[in-house]
């Protein structure tokens, strides 16, 4: 490969004003072949060059194939700064593809040091960080890589994602519409979006979204699962369990997609099966104050007090905000002729949510 052509991958990886130094050794280590254009995907594993267009792992590779193939080239020493720099983020890429997040740190940490220019290198680092529920550290890497490199997609994703997991859906949306914006036909923008429209409450939007990103990825079990969601909240309720089934199909210990669907089979009055999900989805994240409230309604209503007593008390523990859990409990003492304390309970409740008495009678009584 030439010179120019070398420079120029280095540059789309981010690594701009390499040095001179280090741009002769480049030359030097080209022109013993090092760079030849690879004819197959097995070849270019074979000298880590694994990345795509996108600065992602290519489609195919398998990420164990890409970790041997830049150890290979890391361990032998010979590359030049700004190519052992590249070799270290890729690899650090394949570490996080292979759910290995703590050596997929080490390694983009060694990149940044090696070249700290390398957009790419705090994209994924940042990501990695975001694997492991560290979305303030992740946002810290992310912006850095949208300043060194606007227009990649994959780190106005990453940012959005953060932003997401902390509720933040109005800082998340201008990055996914960017992200959209960028890689129009990419599964994970549009359904990371629709994702967002949900938290929202723009469900229309979420679902033209969500059709979008299933199109392209039918196996993405969230994306079915965040459908299924949309569809609850405006009560088709046959529709939502359909995706949820879809999204249980391709993964079954997706606690929430049990947790909706025994929401919607509540909701259609089929109690039998809404008690076996909220079973399931308790099993599974049992922290999760959704199903057991979802639970609770349904024992309220077959006068099975005594768990909806607990069910309604766990749920509020988890979140001291769900005021018609308390609500819930105020109910249950009531029934159990406990008048002061029931009323007790709603006023505490009243003082939570001021509409809370609207909310119970929905969640109540709906089926």
């Amino acid at each position: 490969m030439s010179l120019s052509a070398v420079i120029a991958r280095l540059a789309a990886l981010g690594l701009a004003g390499i040095a001179v130094l280090g741009l002769v050794a480049v030359f030097s280590w080209s022109s013993l072949g090092h760079y030849a254009a690879p004819s197959s995907l097995a070849q270019r594993a074979t000298r880590c060059d694994v990345l795509d267009e996108h600065g992602e792992l290519r489609r195919g590779l398998a990420p164990a194939v890409a970790i041997a193939a830049c150890s290979a080239r890391i361990e032998a020493g010979s590359d030049p700064a700004p190519a052992a720099a590249v070799d270290y983020s890729s690899r650090g890429l394949a570490y996080r593809e292979n759910g290995e997040s703590d050596l997929a740190i080490q390694d983009l940490d060694a990149a940044i040091r090696l070249a700290p220019d390398l957009a790419p290198a705090f994209r994924n680092r940042g990501l990695a960080y975001l694997d492991k529920g560290e979305s303030d550290r992740a946002i810290q890497d992310l912006d850095q890589a949208v300043r060194l490199a606007p227009d990649d997609a994959g780190a106005h994703l990453g940012r959005g994602r953060a932003f997401l997991d902390q509720g933040q859906y109005d800082r998340a949306m201008p990055d996914l519409d960017l992200a959209v914006s960028l890689r129009p036909m990419d599964a994970a923008a549009r359904g990371t979006r629709g994702r967002a429209y949900l938290g929202k409450g723009q469900i229309d939007a979420a679902i033209q979204d969500l059709d979008v990103a299933i199109s392209f990825k039918p196996e993405w079990a969230a994306a079915s699962a965040d459908r299924g969601r949309a569809y609850l909240d405006k009560g088709k309720y046959d529709q939502a369990i359909q995706d949820l089934d879809r999204a249980i199909r391709f993964k079954p210990d997706l606690a929430v997609a049990f947790a909706d669907r025994g929401a919607a089979y509540r909701r259609l009055g089929q109690f039998d099966p809404a008690v076996q999900d909220l079973d399931q989805a308790v099993k599974l994240r049992p922290e999760d104050p959704a199903p057991h409230a979802e639970r609770a309604w349904i024992e309220l209503r077959l006068n099975e007090l005594d768990l909806a007593s607990d069910d309604f008390a766990t749920a509020f523990r988890a979140d001291p905000k769900l005021a018609t859990s308390l609500y819930g409990q105020g109910m249950v003492k009531k029934r159990n002729g406990d008048p002061a304390g029931a009323e007790r309970d709603f006023t505490a409740a009243r003082a939570i949510d001021p509409n809370v008495d609207a909310k119970v009678a929905v969640a109540a009584w709906l089926q």
